[in-house]
This record gives structure tokens, sequence and C-alpha cells, in this order.
């Protein structure tokens, strides 16, 4: 099952905030994408289809996504001195 509606939810009562289809992102090196659609698969959210304008689309699996959220909340909370 594939699906492009928004999603803010979380994934399996686990606090991992899945990606939004339609919502634009920045990614570790800078690049900006936006997400495509949020695949499942058994019911469950697995992967997401990401698009950059650039014309490359890519898949993500939500491991690597969970890897990017925390990075990218260590970098914020690091530049507001928070620990």
């Amino acid at each position: 099952m594939i699906t492009t509606d928004s999603h803010p939810g979380k994934a399996g009562g686990s606090s991992l905030l899945l990606p939004v289809p339609g919502n634009w992102y920045v990614d570790k090196t800078g690049a900006l994408f936006k997400v495509k659609a949020l695949v499942f698969e058994f019911g469950h959210p697995d992967h997401a289809i990401i698009d950059y304008p650039r014309g490359v689309r890519r898949k993500l699996g939500l491991n690597q996504w969970r890897q990017y959220i925390y990075q990218v909340t260590t970098a914020i909370k690091s530049q507001h001195g928070q620990s």
C-alpha cells in the first residue's frame, strides 16, 4: 500500500516521527527534498519515496530516516546550547 496523504503519526507506538508526504526536508548535506510517498508493507510504514528538485528520486528506509532525524535533532540542539 502506498499513501500520499499526510501521515504525521507515530510508527507502531514508537516515538519515531514518520516522513510526511508532501512536506519538504533538508538532508544532512543541506540538499532540499520532498517526501513523495510513504510506503506501507503488511500494514506498517516501511519506507519513503523522496524527490530532489534536480530530478533524482530515491527510496529511503525508515531506519535511514530514524538516523537522519536523530542527526538533525542533535545538530539543532547543539546550535541552541541544549543537551
